[in-house]
């Protein structure tokens, strides 16, 4: 159930930044972890199973990884600066994910059927330069179950 409900919830948050409306095409948006050799300009979605809390209830908290990753070279002479692009990027993502937990809360349990979203905190928020692309990560710790509850 943990396993199914870490998926549900990678595909919440790639429905969120969907609905946002940002500059990524669906073929940019990957969730869970197989995504060696895709495309850079992309975001991940990655979720690791927590403990059920309260135990044998149900409920877990998990910890849910948005990543954006961009190319950090340019293309030809003519492209624009990378690191600016990389940004720009990173702020339509993010902006999408740093509203109120409330409201968030409530887009992540409406965005996938069978999961509901009690409340989510920020965990964890990171930049890096890797060879050839940069990387920034959001990180909530996000209390849910895998029904929907009225």
């Amino acid at each position: 159930m943990a396993n199914e409900l870490c998926t549900k919830l990678e595909s919440a948050f790639r429905q969120v930044i969907i609905d946002a409306a940002t500059g990524f095409t669906d073929a940019q948006l990957f969730t869970g972890q197989s995504i060696e050799e895709k495309v850079l300009n992309r975001v991940e979605f990655h979720a690791t199973q927590g403990p059920e809390f309260p135990p044998n209830s149900g409920n877990r908290k998990i910890i849910h990884y948005t990543m954006v990753r961009g190319r950090a070279d340019r293309l030809a002479e003519t492209d624009p600066d990378p690191r600016l692009q990389h940004n720009v990027a990173v702020g339509e993502v993010f902006d999408a994910l740093c509203v109120t937990r409330r409201e968030l809360s409530a887009a992540l349990s409406l965005a996938v059927p069978d999961i509901t979203v009690f409340d989510l905190m920020e965990h964890e928020m990171s930049h890096g330069v890797g060879d050839d692309h940069f990387v920034d990560m959001l990180a909530h710790e996000v209390y849910c179950c895998g029904s929907v509850i009225a």
